[in-house]
């Protein structure tokens, strides 16, 4: 005999362009910084030329490298590249190794930030990095940082009657963009669905969601698409 039901929720915040979380915490002073190489890009060029396959580039190869930057230490907590072969690989396994980054900034606070830079490997040659496209972009951050974001979730995610009566479990991924004055636009919910009105009670949760600090790229607020999974079970006690 069951005496009670529990409904859990947990959450976590996924951005589209890599694997950074939402983690900044929100000060009155709005300031923003970019991530930053040592050196600058002159360094992170220099750093690039230094790489030496162990066999000679025998294609022409050009990858995008996506580099999540630990907000605590600086270097590089992951790296996403474009394509998968052996000199690609073997690229990414020298950038990981990389000098620490002055991590992106915001009110002052070390917050989660990304590089994104497109290489070429050229027949005989070794990496070159293309200078004028490199993005440095800032995570947006809910405001009051992950715990502010787990509160806000937690007092107003619930089960619906349908839900709870059916026993329906599972994750709801919502979709959803900040733009860049910090408000939500085109707030989806992308399959598989779970049904009894739980996305659409999701979805009316997000869209009273508060204004997010708003992500940046090199140096300028911009609009940046957030996948947000929360996941709905039930937990029986005696």
């Amino acid at each position: 005999m069951f005496k009670s039901v529990r409904i859990c929720i947990s959450f976590v915040a996924i951005l589209s362009a890599g694997s950074l979380t939402a983690n900044a915490e929100f000060l009155k002073d709005t300031t923003v910084s970019m991530p930053a190489f040592p050196g600058g890009t002159a360094g992170l060029s220099a750093y690039i030329s230094s790489y030496h396959p162990s066999k000679p580039i025998t294609t022409t190869d050009t990858a995008t490298l996506i580099m999540d930057i630990d907000p605590q230490t600086g270097h590089l907590a992951a790296i996403h590249p474009s394509s998968k072969t052996d000199v690609i690989m073997e690229l990414a396994g020298y950038m990981i190794k990389m000098p620490a980054w002055e991590p992106g900034k915001r009110g002052g606070q070390s917050a989660n930030s990304q590089t994104i830079i497109l290489v070429v490997l050229k027949q005989g040659q070794t990496a070159e990095l293309l200078t004028d496209t490199i993005s440095y972009n800032l995570a947006p951050s809910f405001k009051g940082g992950d715990q502010a974001l787990n509160n806000y979730l937690s007092k107003r995610v619930r089960f619906t009657k349908a839900a709870k009566k059916a026993g329906a479990q599972g994750t709801v991924v919502v979709s959803f963009i900040i733009k860049a004055d910090g408000t939500l636009d085109k707030i989806t919910t992308p399959g598989p669905l779970l049904g009894y009105g739980l996305e659409e009670a999701t979805v009316e949760i997000i869209k009273n969601m508060p204004a997010w600090n708003p992500g940046y790229q090199n140096g300028k607020p911009v609009s940046v698409q957030i996948s947000l999974p929360i996941n709905y079970s039930i937990e029986y006690s005696e």
